[in-house]
Order: C-alpha cells, then structure tokens, then sequence
C-alpha cells in the first residue's frame, strides 16, 4: 500500500467500527475511541510508517483490553523490531518499524474496578517509610513526608483487594535489586517505557508478579496484565546482566505469550507430540532389508504439532494462545533451521487468519 495519511487512517476506523463495537465496553463510545487514535497518530507521526497490520493489530487489542489509547492509561509504542524473512535460499534479517499496544498501570487499574478488583500500585523512593504485614491480616502501609524530598525511585508495590469486601488477596512489593533483574530482562530496558515512564514501570511490574497469585483474577483482566509479557526474556542468563542491560530494539517476532513466574528459567522442550512409529523393515523378495526409516526427532516432532494446532485457530487471539504455549522452546531449545521453519508457521497461519480481517476492514 502507498503511503499512509491520516485520511486513510480516519476511514479505516470508520470501517472497522462495527469490529471495535463488538469489544469495546460500554464506558467507551466508539467515537471517543476513534478521535483518541487519530490525536495519537498526529502526536506520534512515526506511527504512519509504522507497519500498517502492527498498526491495527494494537488498535483491536486497546479496545479488547477495554483502554483509551491516550498516552495515559496507555500508549500505542512505535519501534523497530528485527524481523527474518527468506530471500532466494537465505534467511536475512532485516529492521521493521512496528507498532504494538502497551496498557499503563492506570488503565489496568481502572479496569480492575470495572470487574471489582481494587488495584493500589504505587512506586516508592529511598525516603518513603514502607511497613508490611504478613499473615492472616495481610496490610501495608506507606508513609510519606511532604515537607521533605521523596529521593530516588527503589521499588514499588500493588495491593490487590476485592471491592465489595475490602479482603485482601495480595500484597506484592518488589524492591531494588529485584526491579534492577526485571529490567534487566525487558527487550527494551530503556526503551519508551523503562526509559521515560519508569515509575509506571515499576507499578506494571508488580500489578504483574502479585497477580499470578491473584486466581479469583477474571480472564479479560488477566490478559490485559499480562499483554506485554512478551516484551521479556525471563532466563537465568538475561537475569545474571542485571545493570548491564543496554538500550536495543525489540528483536522478537514472537506475538504475546503469558511468561512463566519471575526469574524462571527456560522451560523444556516438552513432548508435544508421541513418538513417531519404527518404520517397517523393507522386504525384497525373501530378503529383508535392514535399512530403516529413523524415528522423527523431538524437534520435527514438536514443529509437526505445533502445526497441526496453529492449523486450528481461527482468529488471532486463538493463534497466540496456542502460541504462548511453546514460544519458550522455539526461543531458548530450537537452533538454525527448526527455529527458522517454527517463524515460517507462525508466519504462514498469522496471513491466514488475518487476511480475512484485514479484507473486510478495506
């Protein structure tokens, strides 16, 4: 496609209205939602050579998550990713600028009282005074001198509680040391996030690690917490440069995956798939040949069912859910070619099921 124009942009939303009033709630007309995006985009014009399905994947995935795209509750990020692709016999890589949805701990919080949640996530600095109490009466209390400075940024701390009873389901404080490991493990550790909204960072953070102990968490708020998990490299190796990480792109063709708790290390490949069956010995005449077919490897194996079960998704969020099941092992445990032929399924299945979307919307 030529160019883009906000003029485009403006009637591609138009067009994809009905599809964001199937998602949006009610507390968002579509209008709204539509002026927002286009404010965005002439604030942020590099969001016009940004690739256009990145583009309108973030869109569909603000009004999913239910938040207003305004740079407050959350912001469309525009940044350039390493992507493979073949050309001729070769693999190359080349830079893409993307687009891709982030949600701010302000949005999650408001939409967490929308589903009788109370989120109080709060960043905290060196002169703060931070009491916790555990146990069967579970608080936390922060205290703050106004007449002093507050000093530097050390950590944060989200109190999960529910609406109607004021009960206490989580208090998750991280401090220094294991803020400094969590950066250290973003793709982007001082990209736009990190970089200039650190202290919404910290609060992301720790919404994050108490709510994978929060299981009374409804589904659609859960994915929304977790919709940049992506965005991390959760190995023992990623974590041991805490405070060395430096400033680069997102290198990840990966769609968004629910990672495994803080600090684990990479998963094993598992079994997705059993093991091919020896093949029958070949007989000539009334001789057998003792040549046989060698048994699949794990990884033919697990590139086989990953196959089958990206085959069977029909829409995008059913494509990363599968996905997110066995993204670990094509990043960490596939090497050269299996790794290369797991991005080509990905590719081929994200044109399938898009491709329809993508027509109706022009």
């Amino acid at each position: 496609m030529g160019e883009l124009t906000i003029a485009t942009v403006t009637s591609d939303l138009q067009a994809m209205s009905e599809q964001f009033a199937h998602i949006l709630p009610p507390h968002i007309p579509l209008d709204r939602f539509r002026a927002t995006i286009i404010a965005q985009i002439q604030a942020s014009p590099d969001a016009l050579k940004a690739d256009y399905t990145t583009l309108k994947r973030a869109w569909a995935e603000a009004a999913e998550d239910g938040i207003l795209p305004d740079g407050r509750k959350g912001f469309i990020n525009v940044y350039n990713e390493k992507r493979r692709r073949k050309k001729g016999n070769a693999w190359v890589e080349e830079y893409v600028l993307v687009a891709k949805w982030t949600p701010m701990a302000l949005g999650i919080v408001e939409r967490a009282n929308d589903h009788g949640i109370v989120i109080d996530a709060q960043a905290y600095y060196s002169n703060d005074k931070i009491t916790v109490v555990q146990g069967t009466d579970p608080k936390l209390e922060h205290s703050i001198d106004p007449m002093k400075p507050r000093g530097d940024l050390v950590g944060a701390y989200a109190v999960f509680k529910r609406a109607d009873t004021q009960e206490v389901l989580r208090i998750e404080l991280i401090g220094a040391e294991d803020m400094a490991k969590i950066r250290a493990c973003s793709k982007q550790p001082n990209g736009l996030l990190w970089g200039k909204f650190t202290d919404q960072a910290y609060c992301k953070s720790a919404i994050r690690r108490g709510a994978k102990s929060v299981r009374s968490l409804p589904q659609t708020l859960q994915r929304t917490i977790e919709r940049n998990d992506s965005d991390y490299d959760f190995t023992q190796a990623r974590i041991a440069t805490a405070g060395t990480a430096k400033a680069a792109p997102m290198t990840s063709l990966m769609p968004p995956s629910v990672a495994e708790a803080e600090a684990a290390p990479a998963a094993t490949m598992p079994p997705l798939a059993p093991a091919a069956p020896p093949a029958s010995p070949k007989v000539a005449g009334n001789v057998t040949d003792a040549e046989e077919v060698p048994e699949l490897s794990r990884e033919e194996r697990f590139l086989h069912t990953l196959d089958e079960r990206l085959g069977k998704a029909e829409t995008l969020a059913e494509l990363k859910q599968i996905w997110a099941k066995g993204d670990r092992v094509v990043e960490y445990e596939l090497t050269g070619d299996f790794k290369n032929r797991a991005y080509e399924l990905w590719n081929k299945h994200e044109v399938r099921v898009i491709a329809p979307v993508t027509e109706a919307a022009e």
